[in-house]
């Protein structure tokens, strides 16, 4: 233990004081480094020292100071964020990739910079809509209404049939009310994307739109 604290910067006289939540995060690093497994799984908000109650420059120290761990260790890390932002950041530093959850189900996965620059699934559109300083394209699409049908998020134990986004989505038509998108390849390297829209020769194009 004391070997991953003094490689999160600390030194040994300073191991017995936490005084302050930048000294609390590394403590809390330098544990889930030891004994150093290949594989970390980092939840971005989990307490008791909850990640996103960092303010920014603590919170990107944090993620710099994982990365120096990950090279100097050759580990990888799972990295579980509700911030678009967070996750946009350690992963593209690294060229990691994003995988973004809707209600348990994944429904893309890319870079960082493809899910930010260029993102497939509608439910990643609204995130990145949600994130504006990330991107000026995003910026400009804040100033629109929400691209969405409902704000109303449904029951997470009773999610909603076919696609679990369709009944906020304002692409969905009839067929996604009853058959579930697979996760597939994209046009892209390394992309997939659970969407109709991705695929062009699918009974989604001919399906009706969904009332409003």
């Amino acid at each position: 233990m004391r070997f991953s604290l003094s490689a999160t910067g600390w030194i040994p006289a300073a191991i017995a004081s936490v005084h302050d939540e930048g000294s609390g995060r590394r403590a809390v690093t330098a544990r889930a480094a030891d004994p150093l497994p290949g594989l970390h799984c980092r939840v971005g908000r989990s307490s008791p020292h909850r990640f996103g109650a960092l303010d920014v420059s603590l919170r990107i120290e944090m993620m710099d100071l994982m990365h120096d761990l990950q090279r100097a260790f050759d580990t990888s890390y799972l990295f579980i964020s509700h911030d678009l932002a967070n996750a946009y950041y350690f992963a593209g530093k690294v060229g990691g990739r994003i995988g973004i959850m809707y209600l348990g189900k994944l429904v893309e996965i890319g870079t960082a910079e493809e899910i930010i620059r260029n993102p497939r699934h509608p439910y990643t559109k609204v995130l990145r809509w949600a994130t504006p300083v990330m991107d000026p394209d995003a910026a400009r699409e804040a100033t629109m209404e929400v691209p969405m049908r409902k704000i109303d998020i449904p029951d997470p134990k009773n999610p909603p049939s076919g696609c679990r986004f369709h009944t906020r989505c304002p692409k969905a038509r009839e067929v996604c009310t009853g058959t579930t998108p697979r996760l597939r390849s994209a046009d892209r390297e390394d992309s997939k994307v659970a969407c109709f829209r991705a695929e062009r020769d699918h009974e989604y194009w001919n399906s009706e739109p969904l009332p409003e």
